[in-house]
């Protein structure tokens, strides 16, 4: 586990990256992310499992700093399936070359569509092992992947699902309060 991460320099150089929490904690510092990457003029992908980026959001980070939004919204490839099964095709069907095109794969909320308790768990984690195993591919060939993961719903049996994911992981970072106090203060300042 990562004690202190910086948005700066996630995710990791070839390496898959773990964040563990809430969207609303990791959400600002997946924009910070997003936003220091694009600035940089780097392009990135972007699948979005739980439909939660806000997009918005990072064209007013943007804007505050003085950059157009419409430049560095141009340097994200955004994806957004519904299903466990549409995430998966969105992993495992990722080419080469635009992989190649990318600083860094990020992949938000990606398990919570797997926490749908209408598709058998087998399924569910037959789909995701080989995610998880295409994820670990595309950093060894070099791209960086950062993975959020939520917190299962009350109501799931599907919790063990997260381990699955810290293990195929390099690393992880669960915020604390005091990372969650502190990304708050730097997301009012920006915006």
């Amino acid at each position: 586990m990562l004690a202190r991460l910086d948005p700066e320099n996630i995710p990791l150089v070839s390496k898959i990256l773990a964040l563990f929490g809430a969207t609303s904690e990791l959400h600002p510092l997946v924009l910070q992310s997003l936003f220091v990457r694009t600035r940089r003029g780097e392009r990135v992908g972007v699948i979005v499992g739980d439909n939660h980026l806000n997009a918005y959001t990072l064209a007013r980070l943007a804007r505050a700093h003085g950059f157009n939004p419409t430049t560095l919204l141009a340097q994200i490839e955004f994806s957004r399936p519904f299903t466990c099964h549409q995430l998966h095709h969105c992993i495992a069907n990722l080419v080469a070359e635009k992989s190649r095109e990318w600083s860094a794969l990020y992949v938000l909320g990606l398990l919570d569509p797997f926490y749908d308790e209408d598709i058998r768990l087998p399924i569910v984690a037959q789909l995701l092992n080989d995610a998880l195993a295409r994820l670990r591919h595309i950093a060894l060939q070099e791209l960086s992947v950062l993975v959020t993961i939520s917190p299962p719903p009350s109501e799931t049996t599907r919790g063990e699902l997260i381990a699955r994911v810290l293990r195929a992981a390099d690393a992880y970072w669960q915020p604390s309060p005091i990372a969650i106090n502190h990304f708050a203060a730097t997301q009012s300042k920006l915006w």
